[in-house]
């Protein structure tokens, strides 16, 4: 089996984990959290190395890439748009507390 095989099984195996994952509690939202933030990480990874490589990149077509595109746009709106939305909610959180400094990127 190749890496790219091996690659698709791990991360449909996670798909199916990520569908039945119901965290009861604080600690256990976080860590589902975590879960899913390091399967979003490895996979933009992956893809930034496919379309940084041109020999990836000519086995799609036009029409292909358009798709990908409007997939991605689309995910990337989505997702910055949760990201604008919690970080406004937490700025809200620690001005109440006295403007302590959380953020450490």
């Amino acid at each position: 089996m190749s890496k790219i095989e091996d690659w698709i099984k791990k991360v449909e195996k996670q798909i199916r984990s990520f569908k039945s994952l119901e965290p009861s509690d604080r600690l256990e939202l976080v860590s589902a959290i975590k879960q899913l933030n390091e399967a979003v990480a490895a996979s933009t990874v992956g893809w930034d190395s496919w379309i940084k490589n041109p020999e990836v990149m000519k086995a799609f077509k036009k029409e292909e890439l358009s798709e990908l595109f409007n997939s991605f746009r689309e995910l990337t709106i989505q997702f910055l748009e949760m990201d604008v939305k919690y970080t406004r909610e937490f700025l809200k959180k620690t001005k109440m507390e006295g403007e302590k400094t959380f953020y450490t990127a």
